[in-house]
């Protein structure tokens, strides 16, 4: 059994949900990964309030520090490729160069997200003459995300 994957961070801290338990089964063996106890709408609540909060001193921070941060998830996840590769397929019924691919994809938007850690000004050609276009990034703030990857608890049928 996979540890220390049935927390969530939390406003600091590595903390159970307190909705419901999941049990999370490799697909391919029915083998029981772990216990998750699933997030409700206080967990929800109090991880937006406390990103609101962290949101404050992150903007706050200088754009080298906060470049450091995302190279050095970058490097982590190189470093525990293997790691997630095996959950991957043990979790979520991946092959194994499905997972490398998808680890790759996630380590290199990681390693992306370094050159919009500074406020910047794109300017680009403009369609009339004479003028030009300008976008201004800036943080847009917290943002909630629901993500669609809920995997029903059912497991694969074994041929008779």
């Amino acid at each position: 059994m996979y540890q220390g994957f049935d927390r969530m961070f939390l406003g600091g801290e590595w903390r159970a949900g307190s909705g419901g338990p999941l049990t999370d089964s490799d697909p391919y063996t029915g083998d029981v990964l772990t216990e998750i106890m699933l997030a409700d709408h206080g967990d929800v609540d109090f991880a937006y309030r406390a990103a609101l909060e962290a949101q404050r001193g992150w903007s706050a921070t200088p754009p080298g520090e906060r470049a450091a941060v995302f190279e050095r998830a970058t490097r982590i996840i190189g470093e525990r490729q293997a790691e997630i590769v095996d959950w991957l397929v043990r979790e979520a019924g991946a092959t194994p160069p499905r997972a490398a691919v998808e680890v790759g994809i996630v380590q290199a938007v990681t390693a992306a997200a370094v050159r919009h850690t500074e406020e910047v000004v794109v300017t680009t050609d403009s369609d009339v003459p004479d003028k030009e276009n300008r976008v201004y990034r800036r943080p847009a703030g917290v943002v909630t995300v629901i993500s669609p990857w809920w995997r029903p608890r059912w497991h694969w049928a074994t041929p008779s």
